[in-house]
């Protein structure tokens, strides 16, 4: 087994130069970080119209990046996961950006990593058109002074509904 930090992928749809062609992701994207210290890596995906089909492992002790940018739609199906999360430290960010219309029906997970303090990631959700959300962001559950029980022992972070939104020009 090889250990280090996550990679980097770029994928952009091209459709001979003049306009972005369709990304279409069916197979799991593994970036992750191995071994101790190790940050996750970093998925860069450009097209026309976006659609996410499988996971995207992404995490490390920190977590890694994914970025997307459609320009007519994208879509995170239901047996999709994205996972930027952090073993030990801060957790890595989920960019989704179209200028069209965003479903996002799979899961993401940005949760921060150890009970001594690491701070969760960041997620946006960014659509000039309308915005399906029917997926989950599981709930991160809370370290606190006095915890002997490790995970086990932190408190409970609450349910996974989306608890705020900014809606702009709308």
């Amino acid at each position: 087994s090889t250990y280090g930090d996550g990679g980097t992928v770029r994928l952009i749809g091209d459709s001979q130069g003049v306009t972005r062609g369709d990304v279409e992701i069916l197979q799991p994207i593994l970036i992750e970080g191995r071994g101790t210290a190790t940050c996750g890596g970093t998925l860069e995906i450009e097209g026309s119209s976006v659609v996410l089909a499988a996971a995207v492992m992404a995490s490390g002790d920190c977590g890694g990046t994914v970025d997307v940018l459609a320009t007519q739609a994208l879509r995170l199906d239901s047996v999709s996961a994205i996972d930027v999360s952090a073993a030990a430290e801060v957790s890595g960010s989920v960019t989704l950006r179209t200028f069209g219309s965003l479903v996002a029906s799979g899961s993401i997970d940005a949760d921060g990593g150890s009970y001594l303090g690491g701070e969760g990631g960041a997620v946006a959700l960014d659509a000039d058109g309308a915005i399906s959300v029917s997926g989950t962001l599981p709930p991160l559950d809370v370290p606190h002074r006095g915890n002997t029980g490790g995970t086990n022992g932190q408190l409970d972070g609450g349910n996974d509904s989306m608890v705020g939104a900014i809606v702009r020009n709308g």
